[in-house]
């Protein structure tokens, strides 16, 4: 988390201590301190409002509310107990500025865009693929970017609704702003509120994970890539045969050597991973085979891992031929995502009921269930993982470090 240098050095979870070595590498992938954050919009997606309230929430002392057209602030913080510096670029958004923003792009090398627009206004998404994203990729198509809804918490505002469906409209959902972020090849889709300093602190954190994932896997990608040379070329057509054989051996040795260096760094890197200090986290999914094609038989999922929440039916017929799926969407309500934990997963043992009942599917049958939990957890097994920590605005209590497997297991005995 992003948090005010004046707060204590957040202490880990997790009980493994790193070793000096681990923390030298982590500061080396680290190294750069001073991240040039940009945000693009339209004015009327409230990226300045954010902007605003982010830096009066978690930064009051060292923001100065401004006015100005070309916005911005810079702000000393810690991420991960490395001391760094933020500094929020945000450019004029009306048209009569469309000439000058390229400026921007050829002064500031940005190293990360957060691309805006407002969930309950069509206009400012369609201007994101119209407008903004081009820019993008026109002025400055290697830097990465997210896409970034804001005035979530009109959503579910009763006079917003019906003043969109006057126009024929409705609110963007969550599960269409992810779907847009993978077809523009955005890095993530994060939602937040300024009114209600829902997802702010998150956001930037994200923004600073996206630059060191990006970079972290380039430079490991320029690594890794380089390939054993071939030896058979180096041969002088002069040489003996058996000159020939030893210079050959030799050049083999060192090919394989060469090899089993490079296989070496890719386990190296893969086993950091699942480490505190990793930047691209990755853990073990335990999962020890894939299917083949032969599987037959009715399976249910379970998919939670933001504003909505699906039930799934999936019928296999073995023998490579197509299976039948059937879903259902249930909205998960804000008081759940930041409620308890007892009221969250009852919740979705009351919707997987309700989807059983209408699929007419017997209770008192027994089906293999799959339940995709979209949040960071250790898992120990493969059924079982506790929760490291709540994103994309979830907070409900009673959740973290605890087996989410059995907090489901539990919910559906309730019931």
């Amino acid at each position: 988390m992003l948090t005010p240098p004046t707060t204590p050095p957040t202490i880990s979870s997790n009980p493994l201590k790193s070793s000096a070595s681990q923390q030298k590498i982590y500061s080396q992938i680290n190294s750069k301190n001073t991240f040039n954050i940009l945000l693009l919009g339209d004015e009327s997606s409230e990226k300045y409002k954010l902007i605003c309230t982010y830096l009066d929430t978690y930064f009051p002392e060292q923001h100065k509310n401004s006015n100005c057209l070309f916005f911005e602030h810079t702000i000393n913080t810690t991420i991960r107990e490395i001391p760094s510096t933020l500094k929020i670029w945000d450019l004029a958004g009306q048209p009569c500025y469309d000439k000058l923003r390229h400026l921007a792009y050829k002064q500031i090398r940005f190293d990360v865009i957060l691309v805006c627009f407002s969930v309950v206004k069509p206009q400012t998404l369609e201007n994101v693929k119209t407008i903004w994203l081009p820019e993008i990729k026109r002025k400055s198509p290697n830097t990465p970017f997210l896409l970034v809804g804001t005035q979530i918490e009109l959503r579910t505002d009763k006079k917003t609704y019906e003043l969109l469906q006057l126009e024929g409209q409705l609110p963007i959902t969550n599960s269409f702003g992810f779907r847009l972020a993978k077809k523009e090849k955005a890095k993530n889709y994060i939602e937040c509120s300024a009114d209600r300093k829902q997802g702010l602190q998150e956001l930037f954190e994200e923004a600073i994970i996206t630059f060191n994932k990006t970079r972290y896997l380039q430079s490991s990608t320029s690594t890794l890539k380089a390939a054993p040379r071939s030896f058979s070329h180096d041969i002088a057509p002069g040489l003996g045969r058996q000159h020939v054989e030893q210079h050959h051996g030799t050049c083999s040795q060192r090919g394989v050597r060469h090899r089993a260096f490079q296989q070496g760094r890719v386990n190296n890197a893969v086993f950091r991973f699942s480490e505190e200090t990793a930047v691209v986290k990755m853990l073990p999914s335990f999962i020890r085979a894939t299917s083949v094609g032969k599987e037959s038989g009715e399976f249910l999922a379970l998919d939670l891992g933001g504003s909505n929440f699906r039930v799934l039916l999936i019928t296999l017929h073995g023998d490579g031929k197509k299976g039948e799926m059937r879903h259902v969407t249930y909205g998960v309500p804000q008081e759940l995502q930041q409620g308890t934990g007892e009221h969250l997963f009852d919740h979705v043992a009351d919707c997987l009921h309700n989807f059983m009942v209408d699929q007419r599917l017997s209770c008192n049958k027994t089906l293999p269930l799959g339940f995709t939990f979209s949040f960071p957890c250790q898992q120990r097994g493969l059924a079982s993982a506790s929760l490291v920590a709540w994103t994309k605005g979830f907070s409900a209590s009673g959740v973290v470090g605890k087996d989410v497997v059995q907090l489901l297991t539990d919910a559906c005995r309730r019931k």
